[in-house]
C-alpha cells in the first residue's frame, strides 16, 4: 500500500471513530436525561404537601433564616432511602444534575445515592 492509500484509509478509520463517538455520546446523554427524569418523575409522585409545609417550618426557611429558599415535596427519609434502593445503578452524572435541584429531597437522595457507590 502506497503512502497516499495509506493515508486516506486512516482518515477514513478516523471519521468513522468520530462518528461513532458521536452517536454514543448522544446516546449517553439520552440515557442520562432518561434516568434523571424517571427518579425526579418517582421522587414528585411521592410528594405530601402537608408534609412539605411543616418541613418549611421546621428547617427554617423563611427570610433571613439558614434554611431560606430551600423548597421540599414533603418525602419522609425513609420513603427516600427505597427509592435511593430502586435507582441503585445510577451513573455519577446523574447523581450530580441530581444535586443541582432546587428540592431539598432530590438533593438528599443524591447525597445516598452516592453513599452507596
Amino acid at each position: 500500500m502506497n503512502h497516499e492509500a495509506e493515508c486516506c484509509l486512516l482518515n477514513h478509520v478516523a471519521l468513522l471513530y468520530f462518528n461513532y463517538s458521536l452517536k454514543n455520546k448522544n446516546m449517553l446523554k439520552a440515557k442520562i436525561s432518561n434516568k434523571f427524569q424517571q427518579i425526579t418523575n418517582h421522587l414528585h409522585s411521592l410528594a405530601h404537601p402537608d408534609t412539605a409545609e411543616h418541613s418549611q417550618r421546621f428547617f427554617k426557611t423563611a427570610e433571613g433564616e439558614y434554611g431560606f429558599g430551600d423548597k421540599f415535596l414533603g418525602i419522609r427519609v425513609p420513603v427516600i432511602r427505597q427509592a435511593v434502593k430502586k435507582f441503585k445503578a445510577t451513573p455519577l452524572d446523574v447523581i450530580v444534575s441530581l444535586l443541582k435541584s432546587e428540592y431539598h429531597e432530590i438533593r438528599l437522595c443524591a447525597l445516598l445515592m452516592i453513599k452507596k457507590i
